[in-house]
């Protein structure tokens, strides 16, 4: 039974994946095919996913970011000379800004406009507004999927970065502050982390994750049909499908990069 239903998972899988590279393609192409046209309304579109994506999400970004710091500085310095580790910056640092942070800002990314653009999306299908603009000729991919494929790549390049900003600063004071955090901890020797390789590290995941969360979210928009109970349903099918992307490919990133 499982070796029957493996080849099937397999198949729709990769059609999938599939789905989301053409839609990829269809959106970046129409810069090209479309020229300049419209074009005042997509910067419009992409500055307002910017601002709903990046700006509203900026306080919750940097509540974690200054508590997850906080955390990792303390237990780095508590339980790492446990085992015969003395610098315990450079480990702390590796997993604070180039494992957690691009991940958590995914992951708020997600439960935030994930969400909210599958049910825009989907709502626009179940009032016929997506129906119409296709009668009108318009390209759906530029006006509907490029400005908020660009605003979520945006916004997660500027969340991870304020995320490691705020653990940087904010979570070494709070650790300080605490009291719990030992005497062993060096700012100074944290910054010894941040070179060419954590940037293009950092860079790697922020824009797989954009890409990947946009494509989802607005795949699953488009798949709303004429029923208003199909909306909750994509949604939810959506951001499931973009946790399980994101951590496939953190996983691939961390192994390869």
């Amino acid at each position: 039974m499982a070796g029957k239903a493996a080849p099937r998972i397999a198949f729709f899988a990769v059609r999938y994946l599939f789905e989301l590279a053409r839609l990829l393609y269809l959106s970046l192409s129409s810069i090209v095919w479309e020229k300049r046209r419209g074009s005042a309304l997509v910067n419009r579109l992409m500055l307002q996913q910017v601002y709903f994506t990046a700006v509203q999400a900026l306080p919750l970004t940097l509540f974690v970011a200054v508590t997850f710091g906080g955390l990792v500085m303390i237990q780095a310095s508590v339980q790492l000379p446990r085992f015969g580790m003395r610098e315990v910056e450079e480990i702390t640092g590796l997993v604070l800004f180039r494992e957690l942070a691009p991940l958590v800002v995914a992951l708020i990314v997600i439960a935030r406009s994930a969400n909210a653009i599958v049910v825009e999306i989907g709502n626009m299908q179940v009032n016929g507004e997506i129906r119409a603009l296709e009668i009108l000729g318009i390209n759906l991919e530029r006006f509907i999927v490029l400005p908020r494929l660009i605003g979520v790549v945006t916004s997660v390049l500027l969340l991870s970065v304020s995320f490691c900003a705020g653990a940087y600063w904010g979570g070494f004071w709070l650790a300080e502050f605490s009291g719990y955090l030992e005497s062993n901890f060096v700012l100074a020797r944290l910054t010894a982390v941040f070179n060419l390789d954590l940037f293009r590290n950092l860079i790697v995941r922020c824009f797989a994750f954009g890409i990947v969360i946009s494509l989802v979210a607005c795949h699953h928009g488009f798949r709303v049909k004429v029923s208003p109970t199909e909306v909750p349903q994509q949604a939810t099918r959506g951001v499931i499908s973009a946790l399980s992307l994101s951590f496939v490919i953190n996983f691939a990133v961390s192994l390869g990069v």
